[in-house]
């Protein structure tokens, strides 16, 4: 299955930051989070093509260094070109997977996953995150969990859609792994509900496009017929198939190294 992720993203990378909704409201409570709290050295794990990689460098103030990790070569590519563009400077992008950290033990202040994880092995992500972590260091994860994924608009009215994504975790299952991993502990979970409205030919083409990596878990004779079905049940859900409307909701959890010792 991983070799099959990794080739489902070299195959849309070009169009991943067209297919995807990317939110603001994260980066702003991130934002708001690290003033009282700043940090030096910084990396992002599963970056991708870094859609959210460059409003993350925006809004973090101070930080003297940031790394872009992720497996996926043709993500990277178009990553570099994207920070390259915007003028950023001081990090520096790695290929690696987020099993095997390419860091020094206690050398980060700040990791930040977005819409990831679920992709990772998540008892030995997290052991390698307590590893490079420095004292007090964050980890910012932000997700959908299963629960949440069942109510958005594809969870609802795409058929096998909650069948096929085994991958999300739930709250208990993430926090019961969570607390195995050496010296972290939750410190703070922010719920988002985001309003969507969309029209009926956008959505097909981001089921098309896959923008969930959901739907490359389908054979094709599968997603040929739940889209036919998925585009039937809407048309009959909402009476206007221009302005179908329905709630996106994520996760931003936040960890943090050595919590007991005081700040």
């Amino acid at each position: 299955m991983i070799k099959d992720v990794q080739r489902h993203f070299s195959r849309i990378a070009n169009r991943y930051t067209h297919l995807r909704t990317t939110d603001n409201a994260p980066i702003a409570f991130i934002e708001s989070w690290l003033k009282t709290r700043p940090v030096s050295i910084i990396a992002e794990i599963g970056c991708g093509d870094g859609r959210y990689t460059a409003r993350l460098l925006q809004s973090i103030q101070g930080y003297s260094f940031f790394y872009s990790v992720d497996k996926n070569k043709a993500m990277l590519s178009l990553l570099s070109k994207n920070l390259k563009k915007g003028g950023f400077k001081n990090f520096k992008i790695i290929q690696a997977s987020a099993e095997h950290l390419p860091f020094e033990s206690n050398s980060i202040d700040a990791l930040f996953i977005f819409n990831a994880i679920h992709h990772f092995q998540l008892p030995q992500f997290l052991d390698e995150c307590s590893r490079c972590l420095r004292n007090h260091g964050r980890i910012f994860i932000y997700t959908r969990f299963k629960n949440q994924n069942s109510r958005n608009i594809w969870g609802k009215y795409f058929p096998l859609f909650q069948k096929k994504e085994t991958r999300l975790f739930t709250l208990s299952l993430f926090q019961s792994t969570m607390k195995k991993a050496p010296g972290l502990l939750v410190e703070h979970i922010e719920y988002f509900r985001f309003p969507r409205v969309e029209n009926i030919n956008r959505l097909k083409e981001q089921a098309q496009g896959k923008h969930y990596s959901t739907f490359n878990l389908y054979t094709e004779t599968e997603f040929k017929r739940s889209l036919i079905t998925f585009i039937d049940r809407l048309q009959k859900r909402f009476h206007d198939v221009d302005r179908i409307s329905w709630h996106d909701e994520n996760t931003l959890i936040i960890l943090k190294k050595n919590p007991s010792d005081p700040l």
